[in-house]
């Protein structure tokens, strides 16, 4: 640590900083009782690229010493004694937290040298200026690390200052917390303001005058080279602010601003994934769950609003939106049923270091033709993202609205089946191809629509059967009941019969004859008479012996089963039957 004017110094100085802190920033100041309330003198933020979306370096200039000319601070030109800083990113100006590297909170808060976390960790630098006892300013800069902590935060920062020559480090610490899904602050609370020997007696005592923070990370060697921070992707004024308090409990507050540009350069194309139904939750009238994932990764405009439309055959139904659905009073008390829980949704976002989740509230609204979808989500931070659902009679439109301006690895709504469900399907969902129709707008004024085929699952492989061991032919045809599985999607195949000719005894020997085919479909958990038409030859011969054996082989796709079937003549009618007597007389 130097020191100005050239002023001997025979310690590196301090430590200051230790003093940095929030966000990354944090100091601390001290100051005799009789001193004014704290003051920021000067808050600056400026950032290397205002571009939508971009990934900037940011640097924070901030003051508390009213220095009116020189080097010099005096005691008079301080306030209280500083003890907390807080400082909140503008919504949508996040830290890329996933897949980065950190060193452990633990291990920061123990080491005595900046080595001791990785190299990827860190983040930037900060430089501070100190006035020291005797009134004599001091230097020094310090690392900023990004930090991982066995706890729920979302983001931690450190700051490491060594003034060397024996002394303690100073190490701060900066939680952080996330407003609205999209505003992150860092707070350094219990801000010292003390230099300590090694053996923890004081060295000196210090006053902040003014901390520069440079986040200046370029994503080297990281995967993606991503950089540390993110622009928001809506245009408009992004503002820093920065909040002191003193020991005295006052406070002062300051802000700065800059404007995002260019929007319309960024790009703006979300992806959606859909899919529909389990085993046993195809068929018509049951209740299938549905799920859509949809994606709108780091690169791309936030998505701000999503409608997403489901086609008539899965369509809702009133007994269960009744019985899934909790009224408004009770869901302001908290006391919604648990089957008022329709389903989930889980969210992953680079901007946190692990997903947020939790279920979805289906809420009436009184006189509307309307429900509230409420995702009452927690994680790294917990937030509740309200949607609504709106119910024509054969459309379904799920719209979420407002949503934070961060990038999206995934948006995961998966909505219930079976007895928590709250659609039917009109039609057997394995017999369709169902279209999802999809709208998103995005931070920065543009729209995408999509249309996608929702995925259907647990319709199997369709299998039939012929319960029947005997037919009567009718009007020249074989009357086949044909059955078809209620798990899967409907039975298409072909029906063939078969007997065996010939007058010798060994069946080897025998010749095979059809007794025709047909082609047929028959509905998933449905039954359907196949009606077989024999070929003249087989109808005489039919005629003569009255019966013949036959094999009925159903083949359905690739695969296929064989029923013994007695084919039976239609029985003669008395007149036929007397006709024939009196001719065999004549003869």
């Amino acid at each position: 640590m130097e020191h100005g004017h050239g002023r001997p110094w025979r310690r590196p100085g301090a430590a200051l900083l230790a003093a940095t802190a929030t966000l990354l920033l944090s100091l601390g100041l001290c100051q005799t009782s009789s001193a004014a309330p704290i003051e920021i003198v000067k808050f600056n933020a400026q950032t290397s690229s205002a571009e939508a979306g971009a990934n900037p370096n940011l640097t924070l200039e901030m003051s508390f010493c009213k220095l009116t000319a020189g080097y010099y601070c005096s005691p008079t030109q301080f306030g209280s004694q500083l003890n907390r800083l807080k400082f909140n990113l503008p919504a949508g100006l996040i830290a890329n937290l996933q897949g980065r590297s950190a060193c452990p909170e633990q291990i920061f808060r123990q080491m005595t040298s900046a080595s001791s976390c990785p190299g990827l960790s860190q983040v930037g630098t900060s430089a501070v200026r100190i006035i020291a006892t005797g009134n004599f300013p001091y230097s020094d800069v310090g690392q900023v690390f990004n930090l991982s902590s066995s706890g729920t935060d979302p983001g931690m920062l450190g700051i490491f200052f060594n003034p060397g020559g024996g002394l303690r480090p100073v190490r701060i610490v900066a939680t952080g917390s996330v407003q609205n899904g999209d505003q992150m602050l860092f707070t350094a609370p219990g801000l010292t303001n003390t230099i300590l020997n090694g053996d923890g007696s004081v060295y000196m005592t210090f006053k902040l005058a003014d901390v520069t923070l440079d986040i200046n990370d370029d994503g080297t060697g990281l995967e993606g080279s991503k950089r540390f921070l993110r622009n928001p992707t809506a245009c408009g004024a992004a503002t820093f602010g920065l909040e002191a308090g003193a020991t005295d409990n006052s406070q002062a507050t300051a802000h700065s601003s800059y404007n995002i540009t260019d929007c319309a350069a960024l790009p703006f194309a979300p992806s959606l994934v859909a899919a529909a139904g389990t085993s046993g939750q195809t068929a018509r009238n049951s209740s299938p769950p549905v799920a859509f994932t949809m994606s709108a990764p780091d690169g791309q405009a936030s998505v701000s609003k999503v409608q997403l439309k489901l086609p008539p055959m899965l369509r809702p139904s009133s007994a269960a939106l009744n019985a899934h659905s909790c009224r408004p009073e009770a869901y302001e008390a908290g006391s919604c049923p648990s089957s008022a829980q329709i389903g989930s949704l889980t969210v992953n976002t680079p901007s946190l270091n692990a997903p947020v989740a939790g279920p979805i509230y289906l809420v009436r609204v009184p006189g509307q033709l309307r429900m509230r979808l409420i995702a009452k989500l927690t994680g790294p931070v917990s937030i509740d993202l309200e949607g609504s659902a709106t119910f024509d009679g054969t459309n379904t439109v799920a719209t979420f609205d407002g949503l934070p301006d961060v990038p999206v690895t995934s948006f995961a709504l998966a909505l219930n089946g079976a007895n928590n469900g709250v659609f039917a399907a009109a039609a057997n969902l394995c017999d369709s191809q169902p279209i999802a129709d999809s709208t998103f707008y995005g931070k920065n004024g543009s729209t995408h629509s999509t249309r996608v085929p929702i995925s259907i699952t647990g319709c199997g492989t369709p299998s039939v059967s012929i319960a029947q061991s005997s037919a009567t032919v009718s009007a020249g045809y074989v009357p086949v009941v044909v059955g078809c599985s209620d798990k899967g999607a409907s039975c298409s195949g072909t029906l063939s019969l078969v007997t065996k000719v010939g007058r010798a005894r060994s069946s080897a020997k025998l010749r095979s004859k059809s007794l025709g085919q047909q082609k047929f479909t028959v509905a998933a958990g449905r039954k359907a008479v196949v009606m077989v038409k024999l070929p003249k030859a087989r109808a005489k011969e039919l005629g003569r012996k009255r019966k013949l054996k036959a094999v009925a082989t159903a083949k359905v796709g690739g695969a296929s089963i064989n029923k013994n079937l007695l084919v039976k003549a239609a029985a003669k009618s008395k007149a036929k039957k007397k006709a024939k007597r009196s001719g065999k007389k004549r003869r």
